[in-house]
């Protein structure tokens, strides 16, 4: 449920594909309408054209439909007012969705190399570094380090691509095996959550510069 004060970001749906995001706060909400005083100019929905608002709930990134009623100011600050057309639903939990962590600078450990630096992250998926050689299929013991805490179980290489002689890109899926009592899709699910949050709320950053 949005509030007055609640910080929210907004997406026009053409601008998916550059993930550009418009943040904004709720200033005011009487019955089913919302209004939202938005940071940046760029924010170019008409009336009746759909959305997507992205809000916190507890500590969870949720992402929720809805329609512009009216764009009531254009200029510094733009105000806009909508309504809600769906149920708000996780944004953090899209199984395929791949999110990049070079800006953490997290590594793993494959196999009994150390130090791999981990690419990118799903919430059953994951990329890094290697030099040691696999196949496509192979399963290999793995533990991703995040933070003080490690997450370790078994990843299927499902692709290869060499970048020089001692640096191989390998991109692996998380393996489900309750006889191997490893805790890797729970690290993956957490890692991902996380940086795509500071991921959203970098493109926040630059909507504003």
């Amino acid at each position: 449920m949005l509030h007055v004060g609640t910080k929210i970001f907004m997406q026009i749906p053409h601008e998916l594909g550059r993930r550009e995001l418009h943040p904004g706060t709720v200033i005011e909400v009487e019955e089913r309408e919302i209004t939202a005083e938005l940071k940046t100019e760029a924010f170019r929905a008409k009336a009746n054209q759909e959305v997507f608002v992205y809000h916190e709930k507890e500590s969870e990134l949720m992402k929720q439909a809805a329609v512009v009623d009216e764009h009531l100011a254009v200029e510094t600050p733009p105000i806009v007012r909508f309504h809600t057309t769906g149920e708000a639903v996780s944004a953090e939990n899209r199984q395929g969705c791949r999110v990049s962590t070079l800006t953490a600078e997290l590594v793993a450990r494959l196999g009994t190399e150390e130090g791999c630096p981990l690419l990118d992250v799903s919430a059953t998926g994951f990329a890094l570094i290697a030099k040691q050689r696999y196949e496509v299929g192979n399963h290999v013991p793995v533990t991703l380090y995040y933070k003080n805490e490690s997450y370790s179980g078994i990843g299927c290489v499902q692709n290869i691509r060499k970048l020089s002689q001692e640096r191989i890109r390998y991109g692996f899926r998380g393996v489900d095996d309750p006889e191997a009592a490893g805790d890797l899709l729970k690290g993956l699910t957490l890692i991902h959550s996380i940086a795509q949050r500071e991921q959203l709320r970098r493109l926040a950053v630059l909507a504003l510069n």
